[in-house]
């Protein structure tokens, strides 16, 4: 009788530990850089580079983290506060978007090097908010708001396909428009007139 609970109970213990690996979510340090990999979230606290690769989770970009992301999936949200900089771009060499299913959040940047989102896909919001370092922001399709907020530095906005609206609040100087914005709500405050 106990030959037959033995395979039972051992398919009961692979399937907890199997849901318990699941469950715990990775979280890898960067640096070192991420070239063609699949991990789960990523914490930043220095010069970083996410290439060609996949985050199933979120990009979180500590004080003086230096983010660099080209041709990447990113399932949950980039979050950054006090960095240096921030760049999501295309992979210059395969072409490839960067996709972030979730919001990117920059705030506080303050290293005198500009942050960039080009060319990218965007599922949430972007929210840029008291950086006293220039960001561009061109070419990118963005189904949420993107909000522009008390910036010390300049913002470029160019391009850029948004679904809901562009909100632009004091900021100094007043964001720059590129020209070529198509928003589908308003383009509110500081960033009235930048739709097309």
């Amino acid at each position: 009788m106990k030959k037959r609970h033995v395979v039972p109970v051992l398919l009961l213990s692979l399937a907890v530990a199997s849901v318990a690996k699941e469950v715990q979510a990775e979280e890898i340090d960067c640096p070192p850089n991420l070239i063609n990999k699949t991990v789960d979230n990523v914490f930043v606290n220095g010069a970083c580079t996410i290439r060609n690769s996949t985050v199933e989770g979120n990009i979180v970009v500590s004080t003086g983290g230096n983010l660099l992301v080209q041709g990447t999936t990113i399932r949950g949200s980039v979050q950054s506060e006090g960095a240096l900089r921030v760049r999501l771009q295309s992979d210059p060499n395969t072409g490839r978007d960067t996709e972030v299913i979730g919001d990117v959040q920059i705030k506080n940047t303050t290293g005198g090097l500009t942050s960039t989102i080009i060319d990218a896909q965007i599922g949430g919001t972007i929210l840029l908010d008291s950086n006293a370092t220039a960001t561009n922001v061109f070419g990118n399709t963005v189904n949420g708001d993107v909000q522009v907020f008390q910036n010390t530095a300049v913002v470029r906005i160019r391009d850029n396909s948004i679904d809901a609206n562009l909100q632009c609040k004091s900021n100094t100087p007043r964001p720059v428009n590129g020209g070529g914005n198509v928003v589908q709500g308003n383009a509110e405050d500081q960033c009235a007139g930048f739709s097309q």
